[in-house]
């Protein structure tokens, strides 16, 4: 892994870890933090961007490489954890950190999809995503190729 993205990761993790001492982030930010652990997690899971591509407009294929980019993905900003999402934290990190815009978006994604467990983490991530547009047919993630 590059330096660049080992920095990436180590700052998404200290950002989720205090998220309450932390003003909003602008939507650029967001972005550009998702674009580079985005490429950590296409390195990671050997994904084709062209499903990706294709994720992010609600055509999500059933395939074992992107349910596993969406798990690198959730995983490396905590929304999940032993199978299961974390709703309490992450309310709390959205009202803290995201611009209204995307909490407005986010928000009923947690409250709709948090029931959902799976001991695998791709499978975990796969459904959670899938339940998201399932909500509200937007792009879950923040960033796009």
């Amino acid at each position: 892994m590059s330096t660049l993205l080992n920095f990436v990761f180590v700052f998404l993790v200290c950002l989720c870890s205090y998220s309450e001492a932390i003003p909003a982030l602008t939507e650029a930010q967001i972005e550009q933090v998702g674009k580079a652990m985005a490429n950590m997690c296409i390195s990671s899971s050997g994904v084709q961007r062209s499903l990706i591509t294709k994720a992010m407009t609600g055509e999500i294929e059933d395939d074992r490489k992107l349910k596993c980019f969406f798990g690198c993905i959730m995983e490396a900003v905590q929304v999940t954890k032993n199978g299961k999402m974390q709703p309490e934290v992450l309310k709390r990190r959205a009202n803290a950190m995201l611009p209204k815009t995307m909490r407005e978006m986010i928000l009923p994604t947690i409250d709709s999809c948090s029931h959902i467990e799976n001991e695998d983490k791709c499978e975990l991530a796969y459904s959670i995503v899938k339940c998201h547009f399932s909500v509200n047919g937007k792009n879950p993630f923040f960033f796009n190729f």
